[in-house]
């Protein structure tokens, strides 16, 4: 189970995010893209907005996004999704995006 400061910190990123997609399960194939490196390093990545909005495309699946870290402090805590606060267990598809050598490390 994800703390509660995680929860509440994946909401206040989601809530100044412009173009994130959050949609309800319903039917639709949940999958999870992984990017090892903190929210900041992720969301500069072109790649990996792409792929998300790439599975977000497609009528029956749901792609959120989940982070080694969302900020500072949390590496010991268990990663959750960004829009629903998830665990990533709940996912049955489960997706990274490796853009560095060194990110590697983080995997």
């Amino acid at each position: 189970m994800s703390s509660w400061p995680l929860t509440q910190k994946a909401r206040a990123l989601l809530q100044r995010e412009q173009g994130a997609i959050v949609r309800d399960w319903g039917g639709r194939l949940p999958i999870v893209l992984i990017y090892p490196n903190s929210y900041y390093v992720g969301m500069s990545s072109l790649g990996f907005q792409t792929v998300y909005g790439l599975f977000n495309s497609f009528s029956d699946i749901i792609c959120e996004r989940a982070f080694l870290n969302l900020g500072r402090g949390e590496s010991d805590v268990e990663p959750i999704s960004l829009e629903s606060q998830r665990p990533l267990q709940d996912f049955p598809v489960v997706g990274f995006s490796l853009s560095y050598e060194l990110d590697y490390a983080n995997m």
